[in-house]
């Protein structure tokens, strides 16, 4: 009895993957946004940059990522948790330099290309600051 609810377990993780990789359809002019951290380039100290994933009816693309900050143990900056506004030109993030400076929030323009300042939220220097979220509206 016992292998068989593992064996059925392990057959529905399965199809779920497979059905999770599936491409959304999208309908003409439709484009989806999706941000996520990678270190696909900074592995050797495993620092995570935010990336942006564009998708339309013609397929997906790298659509750009974050400017980095790189310079050392405690100098190269980490970014983790990113959060889209609705419209997608602001992604919220949270930020770490080295293993010394807690987590911080950060704002990038999508359109701009450059950080929002947050003095005010980024007071707190030992203080982890994690996964920021926007308002549907973008007033929080």
């Amino acid at each position: 009895m016992l292998l068989r609810i593992v064996l059925a377990l392990s057959v529905t993780g399965i199809c779920g993957a497979v059905r999770a990789a599936e491409p959304p359809a999208n309908q003409p002019g439709e484009r989806l946004l999706l941000a996520f951290a990678s270190v696909r380039e900074r592995r050797k100290p495993p620092y995570p940059v935010i990336y942006f994933y564009e998708r339309d009816a013609q397929g997906g693309r790298l659509a750009g990522s974050i400017d980095s900050v790189a310079g050392g143990v405690n100098a190269t900056r980490a970014d983790m948790h990113p959060s889209l506004s609705r419209d997608g030109r602001y992604c919220a993030f949270a930020a770490q330099f080295g293993v010394t400076d807690g987590g911080r929030i950060e704002i990038w323009d999508r359109s701009e290309k450059k950080m929002l300042p947050l003095a005010e939220i980024n007071d707190f220097p030992n203080v982890h600051q994690m996964t920021p979220s926007f308002s549907s509206d973008r007033s929080l």
